[in-house]
């Protein structure tokens, strides 16, 4: 398109690469920004999981106790884990219904 049209020079195909490429790059922010929320809301909940852990520690806490609070911290970001799996499809069809309300085809894999 930008590169077709004969006597144009290199600012005004430069320009038309940019127009052109814009909502691309509109899109992929978008998808780092919903993914970046993604993963921020799950190491929030590993970083709950550390703070009950922690709370639960004194000093007189024996190793043998220790190694029982470091397999619930374990369980707890498994279960963190497992919750926000549960999450994925939700997020896909949110960013689907995003890019497609934008104009862009969504009918491949991501």
């Amino acid at each position: 398109m930008c590169c077709e049209e004969t006597g144009t020079n290199m600012e005004q195909v430069q320009n038309c690469v940019d127009r052109c490429s814009k909502p691309i790059h509109q899109a992929q922010n978008y998808i780092q920004t919903e993914l970046q929320n993604y993963q921020d809301r799950l190491q929030r909940c590993a970083l709950k999981c550390q703070d009950v852990i922690r709370d639960k520690v004194l000093p007189s806490t024996t190793e043998v106790q220790m190694a029982g609070l470091k397999t619930e911290m374990e369980g707890c970001v498994v279960q963190c884990a497992e919750q926000h799996i549960q999450l994925i499809p939700n997020l896909m069809s949110r960013i689907k219904e995003v890019l497609a309300q934008e104009g862009y085809n969504t009918g491949g894999k991501a």
